[in-house]
């Protein structure tokens, strides 16, 4: 409440947004989970203006995972596709960033059969850890 108050176009009020969707989601509420992650979503857009961010593609990533609970895989799926994109514009290819973008848009293509497609995208994550962080697979 102080967030808003104070500064309701922050990137910290985006953080607390996007906190309580991750809270509400938890709590089983994907709709205010929902609710809470468009929310942040507009405000770091109207931050950023037309320059991308790695908390735009946080943002995508967790409205999906929202959507794909739900079972709205065609929304998911573009959000998923859109943080991918985005990570790997912004990091390039041997970040831990990007390998998550693998993992998740994976396992959403899992959800809904598409699994040699999956099973690409898991490998690719997996090829990515391997190089960046070789001690994480121990």
């Amino acid at each position: 409440r102080i967030c808003q108050l104070v500064a309701p176009n922050s990137s910290d009020m985006a953080t607390c947004h996007h906190c309580i969707g991750h809270i509400k989601l938890v709590q089983g509420d994907t709709f205010a989970a929902e609710r809470a992650f468009r929310t942040a979503l507009a405000i770091e857009r109207r931050l950023s203006g037309s320059k991308r961010t790695f908390a735009e593609a946080g943002l995508h990533n967790s409205l999906a995972a929202v959507l794909q609970t739900r079972g709205q895989y065609t929304e998911a799926l573009q959000l998923q596709e859109g943080a991918l994109r985005l990570r790997e514009t912004l990091a390039g290819s041997n970040t831990l960033d990007l390998a998550a973008s693998y993992n998740n848009l994976g396992e959403l293509l899992q959800d809904i059969g598409r699994i040699e497609e999956a099973l690409a995208l898991h490998r690719k994550d997996y090829e990515i850890v391997a190089r960046v962080a070789p001690d994480s697979l121990r």
